[in-house]
């Protein structure tokens, strides 16, 4: 698995693949992009195998 940081919003592809896993695990995915955009910083780190997203934080 390879973990990969990034500085700011992902690009949307991989944005909508956070939002989908975030939504399935707190069953809102809203709050994740309300409580990102109020952040001055922002990293995500998300867990990538074979194009397949297994973890996301930010």
């Amino acid at each position: 698995m390879e973990f990969v940081n990034m500085e700011g919003f992902p690009d949307s592809n991989l944005l909508n693949k956070i939002l989908i896993l975030h939504e399935k695990i707190f069953k809102d995915s809203d709050t994740l992009i309300s409580k990102a955009k109020n952040k001055a910083q922002r990293v995500f780190t998300v867990g990538l195998e074979e194009h397949k997203m297994y973890v996301a934080g930010y």
